[in-house]
């Protein structure tokens, strides 16, 4: 058993449902939170669940989480593995298949399908009291059945608790609403964490603007603290970038919220005219193959790769010539920014951002050179700029002015301000 800290006022829990060896970019988060609050002087321990089937793993980021932190985790509940059972998934392929059971979940899991596991979680609090006698908990979602631990803490253990929301929980168009009483308890829910938190945290201003909207004097509670880069990642020499075929990449998670198929429509267009290749690493699911095999059948010019872990997604962006970030023109997507695009501002190549005009997105990208944003809802009216763009893909532009501010050293320590008031 390791020894327990002599500093009981730093000590923190960190409580997130996706931790390594889950892969995708839920995870970054929370690895880099315990990587550099560590690094801080945070003795940190993290409640999780342990590994079950899921489209991705990532066994290399466990290596990111320092050999101090304890790591508790819950044996998924059974309901979990029967839910699998119906929702199949094939990341080799690059293809995400949902059934029956996904389904199943929506209607009677509020308000989530991980809510199954939260006994669990539950029954491993009194050995982590005990052994590491946590001064806060910081709950990270999705899912937002995780803040609950956090809120059982706080009622009955008396430790100060701190909510950090990844992404918008309302409104956000993944989210339907089966019935009115299922849109009343996702609410109530909502209020209540926001209630009962000591602060909260959100990654996009936008996001913030909005709670401003609905709750009065929020401005008190919540913080925003956006995703960022591990610039650790950055450390090798760039991949050679080979001439002939120019490479546009894309790494990440490709379904409704984040597809733009008319961006797709250009670059087939755009490859009749130039060799060129877009080339896609991560979970794609099935609508959007299909709509993609709809634009190329013989996948010529758009090729899937499947899933790949995150040291080979960084060094497949920097061999390629222009990178992409891309938002689903929805408007309930306005106030949301992915995880990838800080990664994507780092790597030292120019961008291609189709996202919704006017959103959180739009007005970070704005501020970086070298990113040519489009409109998501309307990118034909941009393709003359998108091939001058390629056209003039190159060499390696630098390192972004600005970028800076969102390395995870800087980013943890903001957190750690926030942590040392919270628990003063």
């Amino acid at each position: 058993m390791k020894k327990l800290s002599t500093a009981p006022d730093k000590n923190l829990l960190i409580v997130s449902y996706y931790f390594p060896p889950f892969g995708m970019g839920g995870v970054q988060r929370v690895v880099s939170l315990t990587s550099h609050l560590s690094r801080l002087g945070w003795n940190v321990s993290v409640l999780t669940v342990k590994p079950s089937v899921y489209p991705s793993h990532d066994n290399s980021l466990i290596d990111k989480v320092p050999k101090s932190v304890r790591i508790f985790r819950a044996a998924p509940f059974g309901a979990e593995k029967l839910k699998n059972m119906f929702s199949r998934n094939d990341a080799k392929s690059g293809a995400e298949l949902t059934h029956t059971g996904t389904e199943l979940a929506r209607w009677a899991m509020l308000p989530d399908s991980k809510i199954i596991s939260l006994p669990n979680m539950l029954m491993l609090l009194p050995e982590i009291m005990k052994q590491s006698r946590p001064a806060a908990v910081l709950t990270s979602s999705p899912p937002p059945s995780i803040h609950l631990v956090g809120l059982h803490v706080r009622k009955h253990h008396g430790i100060k608790w701190v909510a950090d929301f990844r992404d918008i929980w309302f409104p956000q168009s993944s989210i339907d609403f089966r019935t009115e009483l299922h849109r009343r308890l996702q609410r109530h829910l909502e209020r209540t964490y926001f209630r009962n938190a000591d602060a909260a945290v959100v990654v996009t201003d936008g996001h913030l603007q909005m709670l401003r909207t609905k709750y009065e004097g929020i401005d008190s509670k919540v913080r925003h603290i956006p995703n960022g880069f591990d610039e650790s990642d950055y450390k090798s020499a760039p991949s050679i970038v080979k001439r002939g075929t120019l490479k546009i990449g894309y790494s990440g998670t490709l379904n409704r919220l984040t597809y733009v198929s008319g961006l797709f429509d250009v670059f087939f267009d755009l490859a009749k005219e130039r060799p060129l290749t877009v080339d896609i690493f991560g979970v794609v699911t099935a609508s959007v193959t299909n709509d993609i095999r709809r634009i190329d059948p013989d996948q010529s010019v758009i090729k899937l790769h499947g899933y790949r872990n995150h040291s080979e997604a960084i060094e497949f962006g920097r061999s390629c010539n222009v990178n992409l970030i891309t938002l689903a023109p929805d408007s309930h997507l306005e106030a949301t920014i992915p995880g990838k695009t800080y990664e994507v501002l780092r790597i030292e190549k120019p961008a291609i951002a189709a996202v919704p005009r006017e959103s959180s997105a739009w007005r970070l990208l704005t501020s970086f050179n070298d990113v040519l944003i489009v409109d998501a809802s309307n990118v034909s009216a941009s393709k003359d700029d998108i091939a001058n763009l390629i056209d003039r893909a190159g060499s390696d532009i630098g390192v972004r002015t600005g970028i800076d501010e969102f390395e995870w050293h800087n980013l943890a320590k903001r957190y750690d301000a926030l942590l040392r008031e919270v628990t003063a």
